[in-house]
């Protein structure tokens, strides 16, 4: 009898690779680091002159420092002059309401607790379905105050690096113009040039002994005569 192949197939059926289940591992969440859970959510209720554009209320959103407890500052100047100062356990803080704020942070909404109070959701809008929007965004930020500083006294001034004298340039660097310079020492010939010289030299030499060999042979041919 013959022996079984062992041989796998030389080709794959879409019916075969389709019944191959790959087990991919689903991420488990994690709790972000610093995450603290609120507990027992109060219901809040909005005005309804919040929703409204021309209303005489308005939603404000203020991104503040972690350091900061906002809960024990009494007012907060708002002014649209400029950035504010305040000043909270001999720390400074500046208040600065951005216009271009508004648009850039389109995607913020605002989240209030749902019926359960377990959870929270967007502050939608009754009639339109949408989130509302908030009108004025304000950045609290720390700021230290710089001194001012006098550079007259405290700039050192320059030493100059002594001269020697009688150095000689041997190497110059791109770009440095030669004949601006003034020139310390002759100028000494280069590899390629005393090169030629030495082949000019022996090429005087072969033709000296040249010529007194000829002359020889003339000398020698007279005296046979």
């Amino acid at each position: 009898m013959a022996k079984p192949s062992t041989l796998s197939k030389e080709y794959i059926s879409d019916s075969e690779s389709e019944t191959e289940t790959v087990q991919q591992q689903v991420p488990q969440f994690t709790v972000p680091t610093g995450y603290k859970k609120c507990k027992h959510l109060k219901s809040i209720q909005l005005s309804k002159k919040i929703a409204k554009k021309n209303g005489d209320q308005e939603l404000w959103l203020f991104k503040l420092p972690a350091n900061l407890d906002i809960s024990k500052l009494k007012t907060l100047p708002v002014g649209a002059n400029g950035a504010q100062t305040i000043l909270n356990n001999n720390i400074q803080y500046s208040i600065e309401s951005n216009s271009n704020a508004i648009s850039e942070n389109s995607n913020l909404t605002l989240l209030i607790p749902d019926a359960s109070r377990e959870a929270l959701e967007p502050c939608n809008d009754k009639k339109s379905g949408k989130p509302i929007q908030f009108n004025k965004i304000f950045t609290i930020s720390e700021t230290k105050t710089i001194p001012d500083i006098n550079f007259d006294k405290v700039r050192v001034p320059r030493e100059n690096v002594p001269k020697v004298d009688g150095l000689i340039t041997r190497h110059y660097a791109s770009g440095y113009d030669e004949s601006a310079s003034e020139e310390t020492s002759t100028k000494k010939r280069s590899h390629k040039e005393s090169i030629a010289t030495e082949v000019e030299e022996k090429g005087t030499k072969k033709k000296t002994k040249k010529d007194k060999k000829d002359k020889k042979k003339k000398k020698e041919k007279k005296d046979k005569k």
